[in-house]
């Protein structure tokens, strides 16, 4: 902000992107007590090379698809086309992919050290999947329904064509955390090698959705990366699931009263707020008698997983 007042423009987005992993940084230092030496292994480097450059190659991969979709619209469409896309993606990533990216963090380790207990392995997943569809589930739905008062209300009519883009986000988004799990189970297994191909395989259907879906617009665009989605989390849970006798169709069975729960509490926060004119108060209701009307639902018909996902999230605390 400070560089922005100081008129340095575009480069104070720059200056952010720089002064956020510097920040980073020092504070991981701090926190960890780890610390780099000058000694070299070549022991350590033939044991850890295939596994860490399969898993560099793929967040390279994933760095540039993710960017994959601004010069295509900005080729086809207009810059205003990119900025309403854009703006879609941003509220988007910053409500919805920070859960996921943290579950990724946290999960790998977690898995790492049930590898060798094939049951121990195999609850841990299933009560990640359980856990994160409980979260995930109601914040996408949540923001498909309020998107239109969000957009509206905090940045004017003017950004009103980015609604339907960020509803289609969150469809996209719906599957995207249980694939995040998957992968981490195949990551802790050992299986880089495989997780690099179904990456690869990945990429290619985003190549394909692209081409075939950019002449009838940025929806249909969109529409392309929901398929490509669901198709990566089909992939990486058919093969997870081999390793750890959790089918796929095990886990869309645990996810679906989650997912359920969530559809009625979007059908009802829709409905009330249709009752209410004002934008803003509007988008206050339909928050709050979200969140209210999802545990009341979850209280009512999924218990249980309620029940554990408060456990933890009070183990958590303490």
């Amino acid at each position: 902000m400070g560089l922005a007042l100081k008129g340095f423009g575009v480069w104070s987005l720059v200056g952010q992107s720089m002064l956020n992993s510097l920040l980073r940084a020092l504070l991981t230092w701090q926190a960890s007590g780890w610390r780099p030496s000058l000694r070299f292994s070549k022991e350590s480097l033939a044991s850890m090379f295939p596994f860490g450059s399969r898993m560099l190659m793929w967040g390279l991969l994933d760095a540039v698809f993710q960017n994959l979709y601004q010069p295509v619209i900005g080729k086809r469409f207009t810059a205003a086309d990119v900025g309403f896309f854009t703006r879609s993606q941003t509220l988007h990533t910053a409500i919805l992919q920070p859960t996921a990216l943290a579950l990724a963090r946290v999960m790998f380790p977690a898995l790492s050290e049930s590898q060798e207990d094939a049951p121990r392995l195999k609850n841990t997943v299933k009560e990640a999947i359980v856990n994160i569809a409980l979260l995930q589930f109601p914040l996408a739905i949540g923001l498909l329904v309020v998107a239109d008062p969000l957009i509206t209300a905090l940045m004017t009519e003017r950004w009103a064509q980015s609604i339907p883009y960020l509803q289609l986000f969150c469809i996209a988004a719906l599957l995207y955390p249980l694939e995040v799990i998957n992968s981490s189970v195949l990551m802790a297994l050992g299986k880089m090698k495989l997780v690099f191909r179904l990456e690869i395989v990945k990429k290619s259907a985003i190549i394909l959705a692209i081409f075939i879906t950019f002449r009838w617009g940025i929806a249909a665009l969109l529409i392309g990366q929901i398929v490509t989605s669901t198709l990566a989390y089909l992939l990486y849970s058919q093969y997870a699931g081999r390793c750890i006798a959790y089918s796929t169709l095990q886990q869309l069975r645990d996810v679906l009263p989650s997912l359920l729960v969530a559809i009625m509490m979007g059908i009802g926060v829709h409905f009330m707020g249709a009752m209410v004119d004002s934008l803003m108060l509007r988008l206050i209701v339909q928050v709050t008698s979200g969140g209210l009307v999802y545990l009341a639902l979850n209280y009512a018909f999924n218990r249980p997983a309620l029940v554990r996902a408060l456990l933890l999230a009070k183990q958590a605390v303490q």
